[in-house]
């Protein structure tokens, strides 16, 4: 197995993707310094210079459309978890104990009809638990599935409506 040593930190690493970034015209096709080391020195820079640096990362998104949604396309995909909890501290307040918290509390379950979720976390989007909330209050509920969540909101959250739609299937059984 090839290996090189960063010219930084002189640590010998292997020569891979993990351990070093690629650079096109290089002798092995790798920079020089480790993805640790170059870390630390675009952070460096980035902590002196930081309009400097902002408008730099501005322009080359600009300039590479592409590759930046490739590279954010990737970053969603490895961090699902995290921005599911990202949004559901932003849209309903609360945070990823409340959130495990109120899952364990529910037994992996839907309030509703009972469905066992695969998992508490949004690994696969069928299946992951949606927070119910109030409309008019933004008070938190609990956890639905899918179906159970659309059901009240094709209702409005409103008793009277699913009242009706009760009276409708007993009439109709």
């Amino acid at each position: 197995m090839n290996s090189k040593i960063c010219n930084k930190c002189g640590v010998q690493k292997a020569l891979d993707t993990e351990n070093f970034r690629l650079r096109r015209g290089s002798s092995d096709g790798f920079r020089n310094d480790c993805r640790e080391c170059g870390r630390k020195a675009r952070k460096g820079y980035y902590d002196l210079n930081p309009e400097k640096a902002r408008e730099d990362a501005r322009k080359w998104a600009v300039e590479h459309p592409e590759h930046r949604a490739a590279t954010q396309s990737e970053w969603h995909k490895k961090n699902k978890d995290r921005i599911a909890a990202y949004q559901r501290r932003r849209l309903y307040g609360i945070t990823e104990q409340q959130y495990q918290q109120m899952f364990s509390r529910q037994s992996g379950k839907c309030a509703i009809c009972g469905f066992q979720f695969l998992s508490s976390s949004r690994g696969n989007r069928r299946v992951s638990p949606h927070v119910d909330h109030c409309h008019v209050s933004g008070k938190v509920r609990g956890l639905l599935c899918n179906p159970c969540n659309r059901m009240l909101g094709y209702a409005k959250d409103s008793m009277e409506i699913l009242k009706l739609g009760i009276d409708y299937l007993l009439t109709k059984s």
